[in-house]
């Protein structure tokens, strides 16, 4: 049943003209997201982008922590990433994901060893080769951070 519906769609599409192409696609990318959609049970919930306080992604789903508490969000990383990248504000983003950061940062704050905090302008591979060409070879092997005790 889903290839025959998949085979009709895209013979649907095949019919299409540019300048039907073309509108569809502007009126996509012409709408910035203003609610995000979040499951409850069997109901959706629509919550405000301004609302929202942060997203938490783990491996299959994402959570949405927002005023009105956590809900689950059933889209991807990947529909996260590109929620993100339409987004016209600014977004901290807290994450170990080399990969997700490289493809949405524009900007990095890394607080590296000996309580330095650096600010790069670009995103994950950059700044790692900038860190490799200012703190050399030896910085890219992680290291056990000593803190004086306290007294």
């Amino acid at each position: 049943m889903r290839v025959e519906r998949l085979r009709g769609a895209l013979d649907r599409a095949a019919r299409l003209g540019t300048p039907q192409l073309e509108n569809l696609a502007s009126k996509q990318a012409a709408a910035p997201r203003s609610h995000v959609a979040a499951r409850l049970r069997d109901t959706i919930k629509l919550i405000p982008v301004r609302e929202v306080f942060y997203f938490n992604a783990d491996q299959k789903y994402t959570s949405v922590r927002h005023q009105g508490g956590t809900d689950l969000i059933e889209d991807s990383l990947r529909a996260l990433e590109e929620a993100l990248l339409e987004f016209a504000g600014s977004v901290l983003v807290i994450s170990h994901d080399r990969w997700f950061l490289d493809r949405i940062a524009t900007h990095i704050l890394a607080f590296e060893g000996d309580s330095r905090v650096v600010f790069f302008p670009g995103n994950y591979h950059e700044y790692e080769a900038d860190k490799l060409q200012r703190l050399g070879a030896e910085a890219a092997q992680p290291k056990r951070i000593r803190f004086k005790p306290l007294k």
